[in-house]
């Protein structure tokens, strides 16, 4: 399993000019500014091997001091596979965080280039939130989330201020956005 340091290039693009330029997550610019989001692409070639990485990445972000290390995103730029497949595989790290006893230190969100809300049509603007270059999960610490609570507002409103920004758009800053995304993604991998 090889590192791809241009996906990490794109994707770290990708969280700059989309989801700090626009606030969709308004407590990723700090640690982003202050160097604190690993950004790590792998190769795995079973289903296993996603597991074992995500694993393995846990146990980094678990072992750091957040004020070296905030966050983690494990990008997977060559695998082939469609956005269900994907969450349902990432959620066996469920199991893992559950059998570490770190269910409650952590939590993961699920990013692909066909990422869809249930209940969504596949093409709103909505979607984009979670659409990103590659497949990829964003590990994140728990109690980062409580001080984003505590600190800055009210976190069940981030979705609706999200999809207010997003229907508000204009299409040539839609199209700044959608460049990151490959044209169709899926496939067996």
């Amino acid at each position: 399993m090889k590192k791809n340091n241009l996906a990490e290039m794109k994707t770290k693009e990708w969280v700059e000019n989309f989801i700090v330029k626009f606030n969709i997550c308004p407590f990723a610019k700090k640690p982003l500014q202050e160097n604190r989001i690993r950004f790590e692409s792998y190769f795995p070639k079973s289903d296993q091997e996603i597991i074992t990485v995500l694993s393995d990445e846990l146990a980094i972000l678990a072992l750091s001091e957040t004020r070296f290390l905030a966050t983690s995103i494990v990008i997977f730029p060559k695998l082939k596979i469609d956005f269900e497949d994907f969450y349902y595989l990432c959620e066996k790290l469920n199991w893992v965080l559950n059998n570490w006893k770190l269910d409650k230190d952590f939590q993961f969100v699920v990013f692909h280039p066909d990422f869809y809300f249930e209940g969504e049509k596949e093409a709103q603007n909505t979607n984009l939130v979670n659409q990103s270059p590659y497949p990829m999960v964003h590990l994140i610490r728990s109690i980062d989330i409580e001080w984003a609570r505590n600190t800055f507002f009210d976190l069940d409103q981030i979705p609706v201020e999200n999809q207010k920004l997003l229907q508000n758009l204009s299409a040539r800053e839609l199209e700044k956005i959608k460049k990151y995304r490959p044209k169709k993604h899926t496939s067996n991998h």
